[in-house]
């Protein structure tokens, strides 16, 4: 493996197998690891890499196991088998990659969603895109705090049904709600739905500022809130014409100007 052992010597590898301190093995971890990260590997050096990572993911100490996953949390270099094996692990080492790691699939993700608990729901929440696999799997598993943060997050895609039965779910949550209010788009069966809106006062809020200020760029998509614009449109403020006189002479208004 050239290029990783020309940046970790011997003394390295054998400082990561029997390192005495599990700060002296953690050290070496990061320093494997950002090679890892940084070069470009063959398919052996690629494989070679594997086998390493799988002793250090086994390692008995979290620090270990730690610099894996944050030196490596958005890296395709991770094995699938050892993501998994880490997303089981202690929140230290499996958030840094249920958030940002391309390695793992879309039923992964959405099995860790059923089973994994609300803190790691939420890491998944927070990836920069989600498919409609994952967020499929959120509406019908996911708490309120995992929820809030997936409708917050503009790269979940989620479909009309996911939407529609996280309202079902938590039509009291005001987080909840808010949060899927503010999307760019909703599908009309989600906003024609006045019962769950009606208790949120935040959504009331957002219906009131509607109402004053023009809805320009969201109005250009045919799906958002219609029962938004409708309110927008009874509400904005009508003030009545004002009375206006006839013209004046600029004259008459000059103090001491005979009257015209």
């Amino acid at each position: 493996m050239a290029t990783t052992r020309s940046a970790l010597t011997d003394e390295d590898v054998r400082t990561l197998v029997k390192g005495a301190t599990p700060d002296e093995r953690a050290l070496a971890a990061r320093k494997l690891c950002v090679t890892m990260d940084r070069e470009a590997l063959s398919d052996e050096d690629r494989a070679l890499a594997a086998d390493i990572l799988r002793v250090m993911a086994a390692d008995a100490a979290e620090k270990v196991r730690t610099a894996i996953a944050e030196t490596l949390r958005a890296s395709d270099v991770v094995p699938h088998d050892v993501a998994l094996r880490l997303a089981r692990d202690v929140e230290a080492v499996s958030l840094p990659l249920l958030s940002f790691s391309p390695v793992f699939t879309d039923d992964d993700l959405a099995e860790i969603v059923r089973l994994g608990g609300p803190v790691r729901q939420v890491a998944i929440a927070r990836r920069p895109e989600i498919s409609r696999v994952v967020t499929d799997s959120l509406a019908e598993h996911g708490g309120e705090r995992a929820l809030t943060v997936a409708c917050a997050n503009p790269g979940a895609d989620f479909s009309d049904g996911s939407l529609n039965q996280i309202v079902d779910r938590f039509e009291k949550s005001e987080r909840v709600l808010a949060a899927m209010a503010y999307r760019q788009v909703l599908p009309l069966s989600v906003s024609e739905r006045p019962s769950a809106y009606e208790r949120c006062a935040l959504w009331q809020k957002i219906r009131s500022l509607l109402s004053v200020y023009t809805l320009s760029p969201v109005s250009r998509s045919a799906s958002i809130s219609s029962p938004i614009m409708r309110s927008a449109r009874r509400r904005r403020w009508r003030s009545p014409p004002a009375q206006r006189s006839g013209p004046r002479s600029i004259s008459s208004t000059r103090p001491g100007a005979p009257p015209t």
